[in-house]
């Protein structure tokens, strides 16, 4: 099988490795493209980091997403080595693949540099960035901040501050410029037993993922087809979840191994990407994430 021209880059979320993650990526694999499952610093999580009084204003979270990305010193809440950040593991993993298989396509994705390596460094047009929870967020982050060739996040990204009213959609989710308008993008979340009809979060609206969304658990031609084609930017699930080993949760079965479910009630666990239930609506949003004018 010819590989589709782009790049899938996969960002875990906080304390995962992308070993953690086999299953999401074996679905990206299956959708035809090149894959990275990215290792970077991600031991202290950015609601961690952001969780004092986090009024609006001070960009909490978008500073600290920043610098887990680009690797440079803008956060007083986060310590991110250059060396360890997205962008800088990015290159370096790119340029080692290179090397190493030349004949692999990887020359299409980086800009090879002498010297620092910058977001230029990375041809962000030819990736699909994705990620889950803490890597949601650093994906849907990187969207706005460099035109991307399309977005799949996954239970994340719903950063908040708080308003004089209440909470509201972080800073750098509304004032910074979208440079992915227009781009595919798509989100993923689990309900949490929230009562119907349920929306997306202001956050997820502000990120360009609509204002309503479809249910992966309804089953019949209907749903199937609204589904399909194209899939809603926004979707979500109410899936259980197997009470053992204890990391499991609602949260960790939407992306990680040993926890994703084979059917909505958790009567058993994935072992397989395809015996995963979101399966299916993974794979075509992995697909649907490619610009048809340029990705058959």
């Amino acid at each position: 099988m010819t590989p589709r021209a782009p790049l899938v880059v996969f960002l875990p979320g906080t304390h995962m490795e992308p070993d953690k993650h086999d299953l999401v990526l074996a679905t990206a694999a299956y959708a035809g493209y090149r894959t990275i499952g990215l290792s970077y610093e991600n031991r202290v999580s950015v609601k961690d980091a952001c969780s004092g009084a986090n009024p609006c204003g001070n960009d909490c979270q978008g500073l600290a997403r920043m610098e887990a990305v680009l690797g440079t010193d803008v956060s007083s809440e986060a310590n991110i080595e250059r060396g360890d950040s997205v962008l800088e593991r990015l290159y370096r993993v790119l340029e080692y693949l290179d090397a190493n298989d030349p004949a692999g396509g990887w020359s299409s994705y980086y800009v090879p540099t002498a010297g620092n390596i910058t977001s230029a460094s990375i041809v962000w047009s030819q990736i699909i960035i994705s990620g889950f929870s803490q890597g949601a967020g650093h994906a849907a982050l990187i969207s706005r901040k460099m035109q991307v060739h399309g977005l799949f996040i996954i239970d994340g990204g719903n950063d908040t501050c708080n308003g004089a009213a209440g909470p509201l959609p972080a800073e750098w989710t509304t004032l910074l410029p979208d440079a992915s308008s227009g781009r595919r993008k798509y989100g993923v979340t689990h309900r949490r037993n929230e009562p119907m009809p349920y929306a997306p979060s202001a956050t997820w609206q502000a990120l360009g993922l609509g204002t309503s969304g479809t249910s992966l658990d309804g089953t019949g031609w209907g749903r199937s087809v609204i589904d399909t084609i194209p899939p809603m930017p926004f979707s979500y699930t109410n899936q259980s979840f197997a009470k053992p080993p204890a990391q499991c949760s609602e949260h960790t079965s939407m992306a990680r191994d040993e926890c994703m479910p084979a059917n909505l009630s958790a009567a058993a666990i994935a072992a397989t990407a395809p015996g995963s239930r979101l399966f299916a609506p993974y794979l075509r949003r992995f697909c649907y994430a490619c610009d048809p004018g340029t990705c058959p």
